[in-house]
């Protein structure tokens, strides 16, 4: 029989274990049945040491997959109430259960040895059998320690397995051995292992979170020490522990797991010496070009430092300044090969350092942490990093150290008046990083460190937060778009990976702005996000814009309901027609007022097309996921002060509005989703059935049907430009008509859409701001090449406030450039003509009227200003009736303008003041720059213009030929040429 045990043949293997079930069932005492029991735990190590020593590599045959399985049936099977298999099993089973080989029979193992243990206590230690069988001392010496079995088991109820099965059966064992192994354990075990094994009840492996449940083991482990009083006990759990773990496989989760037992262990050991002990000889045997050693001491140290924080941190603060001399003298010697290879080394160790210590801040006790963070930690953290050149493993120590350590004051709750005085000190050294290498920022996620940073106190400074802004916003925003970066990679892969990291890189540094916001809680902050986006917003790259917007959309979204927005300290007022539904402007304002389907500012009709921000049959939906981008009905709003006016917002919708006409479909999508959100902030202000219908009315953005959302558009148009504060109307003009520079000619009536609806929703509350809106469109003029949408936009503007616009106008140099002279003909051109001719006859009219007598000492200065305003009024008299194209209506004003500028050219040819007049009249001449012999000929001119227009060409060569106009410029033959004119 021994003979065929060794045979290879999985035929006989099969046999010789079939018969062994038999032997054992039979209960025959032909031989010992001890063999036959250790031949099952061999054959079962040899095909689960085939498996584990082929690593990745190894592929299990079917045979030795049946003959596992086989084993694990025959010790499942196995009867142990049988005569004799009590003191034959017991205590033998235990020295299967530590070898790791032996793990997968756990199961069965667990079911005999709990049979055994409950059977032998029901006997009360008694002898129940009657032949002995001793063991003898090779026997004994074989069984596990209680410190062995208690480590073991530990680790395979810990281990990640497909199912709970193996955990639960460690886990039950455990609670059957713990007399066996500690009298103090029987207590605690009896209350934590069954509310372990409740967490375990119904989960599968999908369901079972592998870090929570190893974090409840390892609190398992420390709740079970912490009644136990004997060190000389735990130290040897410690030792166990480290020889187990030397044991264990390089990179293997049991290797980090008994890391983090063995730190558990240190923690709850009593003798000082001992801990300070393990944890210099993990710091200074850890060889961290290995990087399951370095996870090793980072999993040691901190765990050990819970409960002796002052030891452990000063044992390593000691370590790393003595390695820090070392490396100083080591790296200035030798050959310059030699030196690099140890400068690589000194990095390794310096990141695990880094690690070592954030990972102590985790762990340490929080009613001592803050008195130790900011220089014995912090202080260290930032010393280590000092490097010209930081290799791969620093960096991201790096930034997992500051994360862990700004994480770790923040867990601990209130923190007072506590300030870390080196947060500048680290959010320049990341800084730093982020200009020098925008695209190491991104692959080591140097974001999320600065959000966690930002959180602490003290805050930063003004200026401080915009250059952050701005810094991270340049090494995201500005980074080569997919297409470039596409075609310089030689893989499609490596493209695809850039491209993922990059979207990382964007939604990491939405939730720093976040954060930001949150911590600064002023309009300041979002003043200076605004500013910093902008310059992206309005850049002339494309992808730039886009990725602006997503960020734009990303910030505004996120501060939904944690902030109130007041634009306005006005009362709210409607931002939305009673019916979202109907036409804009429907049976509010005719038709014309827009110029669709009637005369416009050129006499021909003039439409307003409707911008399709997407493609026929195409939705809102942005393409990405989550919070980046598709637009949701719920409100969110930015960090001001209830009342506080926000002082951006009209170039924000300026800026956002023009965006909706850009050439990508993304960016008109994403300019949509903002300004939606900006809808939707304003709505919170105003009454719940107005915010209802502006939800509705954003959800209709989404809508794929051209014709919705066509109208969906122009309405969230009306209601945007409904919140802009009457005093921020220029910053939205501003705004827009900067855009146009940018925009591609097609695409500019959709953004001059945005003037023209602000110039009517607006009306009423501009009103003192006409001056200035004027003002600004009049300066675009100069510059741009839509004048006819410029001209326009001065045409909705007069036709609503028509005295402000037509003084404003007046007010300009009585030297007309071409501008203003293209602005009056225009409006000469306009339906508005003949109140236009009127408005201007009657301030010509009421030009001196409020004159001083003669003898006053200002009477110089009212004559000056007198002649200023007529002689404009006169000028821009002449541009509006040179454009007019219907002569009735100027026939029916004739009475009221020819006796004006009669008025004024006789005035200037008076006897009584004839010198005084002429002599002032010259020098204002003269200082205008204009240079007319006869300043009454700019009056006797429109006259002559005038009748031009109304009367017949022979009439007016009659008139010529009579010497009418040469007699009105003779001051003695004037009153002859009036009689003339009379006639």
């Amino acid at each position: 029989m021994r003979s065929l045990c060794s045979d290879p043949s999985a035929q006989v293997r099969r046999a010789v274990l079939e018969f062994s079930r038999e032997l054992l069932s039979s209960g025959s005492q032909s031989c010992w049945p001890w063999d036959v029991v250790g031949h099952i735990f061999i054959e079962f190590s040899r095909t689960s040491g085939r498996l584990v020593a082929g690593g990745l590599f190894a592929w299990e045959t079917p045979e030795d997959g049946a003959i596992r399985a086989l084993c694990m049936d025959i010790l499942g099977s196995l009867d142990v109430t049988r005569r004799g298999m009590s003191k034959l099993l017991w205590p033998r089973l235990l020295q299967y259960v530590v070898p790791a080989q032996y793990s997968g029979m756990l199961i069965p193992l667990s079911r005999c040895l709990r049979a055994l243990v409950e059977r032998w206590e029901r006997a009360g230690c008694k002898e129940e059998e009657e032949e002995p069988d001793a063991m003898d001392s090779q026997e004994q010496a074989r069984l596990p320690a209680p410190q062995a079995l208690l480590a073991r088991l530990l680790v395979v109820a810990a281990a990640p397995y497909p199912s709970s099965e193996r955990a639960v059966a460690a886990l039950q064992l455990l609670q059957a051995l713990h007399g066996r192994i500690h009298r103090g354990l029987g207590v605690a075990w009896a209350t934590e292992i069954p509310l372990l094994l409740q967490y375990l009840e119904g989960r599968t492996e999908s369901s079972l979170d592998s870090a929570e449940w190893e974090h409840r083991v390892l609190e398992f482990l420390r709740a079970s020490l912490e009644p136990i009083e004997d060190k000389a006990w735990t130290v040897g759990l410690s030792q166990e522990l480290s020889q187990q773990l030397g044991s264990s496989a390089a990179g293997s989760w049991e290797k980090l797991f008994l890391s983090k037992a063995l730190g558990t262990v240190l923690a709850a050991c009593q003798d000082l010496r001992h801990v300070q002990g393990q944890v210099l000889r993990f710091l200074q045997e850890t060889n961290p070009v290995e990087l399951s050693e370095a996870k090793g001491m980072i999993s040691v140290v901190p765990h050990a430092a819970k409960s002796h924080f002052h030891l452990v941190l000063g044992t390593v603060t000691m370590f790393s300044a003595a390695f820090t001399r070392d490396w100083s003298y080591q790296a200035s010697t030798g050959w310059k090969v030699r030196r690099r290879q140890k400068m690589g080394r000194a990095q390794t160790v310096r990141a695990a350092l880094m690690r070592t210590y954030s990972g102590i801040a985790l762990h340490a006790p929080k009613e001592q942490l803050l008195a130790c963070v900011d220089k014995e930690i912090m202080g260290n953290i930032l010393q280590l990093s000092r490097d010209k050149q930081r290799d791969l493993q620093l960096k991201l120590a790096l930034v997992q150290s500051i994360t862990e350590v700004s994480c770790a004051i923040q867990a601990v709750g209130d923190c007072g008046s506590f300030e870390l005085s080196l947060k500048q000190e680290a959010t320049r050294t990341l800084l730093d990083w982020i200009k020098g290498e925008p695209w190491d920022s991104l692959v080591y996620g140097v974001f999320q460190a600065l959000e966690e940073l930002s959180k602490l106190r003290p805050p930063l400074s003004r200026k401080e937060n915009r250059n952050l802004l701005a810094a991270c916003c340049q090494s995201v925003l500005s980074h080569p778009s997919e297409e470039r970066m596409k075609k310089g990679r030689k893989s499609v892969r490596a493209a695809v990976n850039m491209q993922l990291l990059h979207r990382r890189g964007m939604e990491d540094l939405g939730h720093l702005i976040e954060t930001l916001l949150e911590a600064e809680a002023t309009s300041a902050c979002f003043d200076d996000v605004v500013h910093v986006l902008k310059g992206w917003l309005t850049s002339a790259k494309a992808w730039e814009r886009e990725r602006a917007l997503r960020l734009c959309a990303h910030v505004l979204g996120a501060c939904k309901e944690r902030f109130e927005l007041m634009v306005s300290r006005d009362p709210p007022r409607a931002l939305v027609p009673h019916s979202h539904h109907s036409r804009p402007w429907q049976g509010a304002l005719p038709g014309w007022v827009l110029g669709f389907g009637a005369p416009g500012i050129t006499g021909q009709p003039f439409r307003l097309p409707f911008c399709l921000v997407a493609a026929p049959g195409a939705g809102w939906a942005v393409e990405a996921s989550g919070r980046w981008g598709c637009l949701q009905p719920f409100s969110c709003c930015c960090p001001l002060q209830r009342g506080c006016p926000y002082k951006q917002f009209g170039s924000l919708v300026g800026l956002l509005g023009s965006l909706t006409s850009d050439c990508l479909a993304t960016c008109r999508q994403r300019a949509w989703v903002c300004l939606g959100y900006l809808l939707q902030m304003q709505a919170k202000t105003t009454e719940v059935p107005q915010a209802d219908e502006i939800r509705c009315l954003c959800e209709e953005l989404n809508s794929p049907d051209t014709e919705t959302l066509a109208e969906a558009c122009t309405n969230v148009t009306k209601a945007v430009c409904r919140c802009i504060p009457a005093a921020q109307a220029v910053d939205f003009l501003t705004a827009v008509l900067d855009s146009l520079l940018r925009v591609v000619p097609p695409r500019a009536r959709a953004v001059w859409k945005w003037v023209f609806i602000f110039l009517v929703e607006c009306r009423k509350e501009i009103l003192q701001e006409v001056p200035k809106i004027l003002n600004t469109l009049y300066t675009y003029m100069q510059q741009s090449t839509h004048r006819p949408f410029l001209l326009r936009a001065v045409f909705l503007l007069t036709h609503f406030h028509q005295e402000p616009v037509i003084s404003s106008l007046l007010q300009k140099s009585l030297l007309m450039d071409g501008d203003t002279v293209e602005l009056w003909r225009s409006l000469g051109r306009s339906i508005l003509r003949i109140r236009i001719l009127r408005c201007l006859v009657e301030k010509l009219n009421r030009a001196g009227n409020d004159r001083l007598g003669t003898d006053s000492s200002t009477c110089e200065w009212h004559n000056r200003q007198t002649a200023l305003e007529t002689v404009t009024i006169t000028r821009a008299i002449s541009e509006v009736v040179l454009a007019l194209r219907s002569t009735e209506e100027l026939r029916q004003l004739l009475p009221h303008l020819l006796p004006s500028l009669l008025r004024w050219a006789s005035e200037m040819l008076g006897r009584e003041r004839l010198l005084f007049l002429m002599g002032s009249w010259r020098q204002l001449f003269l200082e205008c720059q204009m240079h007319v012999e006869k300043p009454c000929r700019i009056f006797l001119s429109a006259i002559q213009l005038v009748l031009g227009k109304c009367m017949a060409q022979k009439w007016m060569w009659l008139l010529m030929n009579q010497g009418v106009w040469a007699r009105l410029e003779d001051p003695l033959a004037h009153p002859e040429g009036v009689c003339l004119l009379s006639r």
